[in-house]
């Protein structure tokens, strides 16, 4: 049986997270000691939960599919394939006769890459890069290096072996140091096409000069490092249909102090000793569909959040992904210093 695919009954959330990392499959059976296949805790079925609850330490069984379709090891690899496409699901357990785990068949190389050859990405790259004080004085901030690639290959690449092909960069702030660097793209068997700002348009103002028979596409700032599951935020979106889908991370911050509760007539209620407040921040990835959004882009200078709260005010459908992968921005001196240790 293949490593990293399965995980024991009486473990923890935090144990299908690392695996989920490693396998890259968007699934892990979960079985007893025998092997026997329990039940499957997809990457989708991870995300919903993120948001109820603190889940890392959550038992695999809070969240898991007890009731998963499994595929028989006699079955062909097509057989495989129609069960898959007919369920619409993407993954499948395959078991022996006696419900032993053997593997998991995936639909993720065999069409996943092929569809999103042509989903286009937007990177943000046009910035100053003005919290980084001198280290972008002569270098934009997508070039400053991290180990021996600078940060916008490094995004780059990652998209790359997720199946992408189609690159927009928008440029502002030293743009002919990145033309110079990636040209068209073909050196990395790419398309690359570059959406030049005269002046700065902010986070979404790019968005109006992409081609008009664009539909759906990734966008994503140009100093973001992640290993975030790429398509599986694009299925998300897809499968409901959304006009803004935005990447949010669970962030943690501890009080230093100790919280005093009172009651209305100013009792000590009780002392809550340095709390923890947990909440969802922007990561700086969304999928976009462009053509549902076009209507609520404003002229002149205009941010995301800009975005977010016309389509808010609009009553237009914007989702969460929650992502659990590693994520950080290096747009700050501490974590640009930070990453490199």
């Amino acid at each position: 049986m293949k490593k990293n695919i399965s995980v024991p009954i009486n473990e923890n959330i935090s144990k299908v997270i690392q695996l989920l990392h490693l396998n890259q499959l968007g699934i892990v059976a979960i079985v007893n000691s025998k092997n026997k296949v329990l039940g499957t805790i997809t990457d989708g079925d991870l995300r919903r939960a993120m948001f109820d609850k603190n889940i890392e330490n959550l038992s695999v069984r809070k969240i898991m599919n007890k009731k998963p379709i499994l595929g028989n090891q006699k079955l062909s690899k097509q057989e495989k394939i129609n069960i898959m496409i007919d369920n619409k699901i993407y993954q499948l357990p395959v078991i022996d006769s006696q419900k032993k785990l053997i593997e998991i068949t995936t639909l993720k190389n065999i069409l996943i890459h092929k569809e999103e050859e042509n989903f286009p990405v937007l990177i943000m790259a046009g910035g100053f890069g003005k919290r980084l004080g001198k280290l972008t004085k002569n270098t934009p901030k997508p070039l400053l290096k991290i180990g021996k690639k600078t940060i916008l290959e490094t995004l780059i690449d990652n998209l790359i072996s997720h199946g992408f092909k189609k690159f927009y960069i928008s440029l502002h702030y030293k743009a002919e140091k990145i033309i110079k660097l990636l040209g068209d793209g073909s050196k990395k068997n790419i398309n690359i096409e570059y959406l030049y700002e005269f002046t700065p348009l902010g986070t979404a103002g790019a968005i109006r000069n992409l081609p008009n028979h664009i539909s759906n596409f990734l966008m994503i700032n140009s100093d973001v490092i992640t290993n975030l599951n790429f398509l599986e935020l694009i299925r998300f979106h897809k499968k409901i249909k959304s006009y803004a889908t935005i990447c949010a991370k669970k962030h943690t911050y501890q009080f230093p102090y100790g919280n005093l509760v009172k009651d209305k007539n100013g009792n000590l209620k009780k002392i809550v000793e340095k709390p923890e407040l947990n909440y969802f921040i922007n990561t700086g990835i969304y999928v976009f569909n462009r053509k549902e959004i076009k209507k609520h882009l404003s002229s002149g200078h205009f941010d995301c959040d800009e975005l977010i709260v016309n389509l808010k005010k609009n009553k237009k459908k914007i989702k969460l992904y929650p992502v659990h992968e590693s994520w950080i921005d290096i747009g700050t001196k501490e974590n640009y210093y930070k990453f490199q240790e």
